[in-house]
């Protein structure tokens, strides 16, 4: 059996688990506001198709988010540094490390991730599957896992000598809990949904923009009046954070890109 047919099933797993999970109990959405994002990468191709990659991006440009949802002005809420390698293997499958520091408020969170990637194609469309997994540290929190499958769709469309790149993502989280933590028992800790549209006017350059909405899946208690009438049960909590942003990547040496490779998210 292609080993590709194991990520069909991971695909099939989540969908068919969030379906049967998602009944029998009330659910409650929270919306944030709109914040803002930018990120800047490169990626440096070698000869034997392999690449090194960084990205710099700037969460929640121009906005500070209260625990309401609004908005507040901030000249830079959270940015993030990411560094790695990935490998290409046999056929169109690669593997990669990767090391990232996200900063917040002055508290550092590292992580170390490890992937495997298969890119393949779908109705004339380029399919990239991405399954890793994380593990998130810090000075001030419990050492986290956090496993993620990754999906995009993409086209690529020539326009003379420009091509315009419309994509579509999904990726779903599951992290490590604590037992004792009864908000935090959901099957699935978050998910991200987003899509891009992109230019490239030579292959070292790609920029764009795209729009996501962000799930983060918790569980909320039961809440009563002073009176102890029941006000809220307890329920599914879903507390979502849409994103507008922008993208730019330069490619070095792109001849080294191996046929039918398309990385616009690390």
């Amino acid at each position: 059996m292609k080993i590709q047919w194991f990520f069909r099933a991971i695909l099939s797993f989540v969908l068919i688990t969030s379906f049967r999970f998602g009944i029998g109990q009330p659910l409650e959405k929270l919306h944030f506001e709109t914040q803002f994002d930018f990120t800047l990468s490169t990626d440096f191709y070698l000869a034997d198709k392999s690449r090194f990659f960084g990205e710099f991006n700037f969460h929640n440009l121009f906005t500070n988010q209260t625990n309401t949802g609004k908005s507040e002005f901030s000249a830079v809420g959270e940015g993030q540094l990411l560094v790695g390698f990935e490998k290409k293997l046999k056929g169109k499958w690669s593997g990669g490390l990767s090391q990232k520091v996200h900063t917040h408020n002055q508290l550092n969170t590292f992580g170390t991730s490890a992937f495997i990637r298969h890119s393949g194609s779908f109705l004339n469309l380029i399919f990239d599957k991405r399954l890793s997994y994380q593990v998130e540290y810090s000075n001030s929190a419990k050492t986290l896992g956090k496993a993620s499958f990754f999906v995009s769709l993409a086209k690529k469309i020539d326009l003379k000598k420009w091509a315009l790149y419309p994509a579509v993502s999904y990726q779903i989280f599951k992290e490590s809990k604590q037992k004792d933590d009864l908000s935090e028992k959901r099957r699935f800790s978050n998910s991200v949904l987003r899509a891009d549209l992109l230019l490239s006017p030579t292959a070292n350059i790609l920029y764009g923009l795209f729009i996501q909405k962000e799930t983060n899946f918790y569980f909320g208690l039961e809440q009563y009046d002073g009176n102890g009438i029941i006000l809220k049960p307890f329920r599914k909590l879903n507390i979502i954070q849409p994103t507008l942003g922008l993208t730019f990547k330069y490619q070095i040496r792109p001849n080294n890109i191996p046929k039918g490779f398309f990385n616009f998210l690390n």
